[in-house]
């Protein structure tokens, strides 16, 4: 059986990004943790978009920013 399960997911539509995160329960699962490691890989995503929103601040634009 070949699946792929995405578990982290950022969608972009009308500049708003949507994040997803998820993860796998299994039978020795504690749900409290399973709940906080999914707040931390949707917190993480938010950093990197925060970052490239920096980034991008960053960079000059117009005829010297090429």
């Amino acid at each position: 059986l070949d699946t792929a399960i995405t578990i982290r997911t950022i969608v972009m539509k009308d500049g708003v990004a949507h994040a997803q995160a998820a993860g796998g329960i299994v039978f020795d699962s504690v749900p409290e943790l399973e709940y906080m490691e999914s707040q931390n890989k949707a917190r993480a995503m938010l950093r990197a978009i925060d970052q490239a929103e920096l980034i991008e601040e960053a960079v000059p634009s117009g005829s010297l920013g090429y």
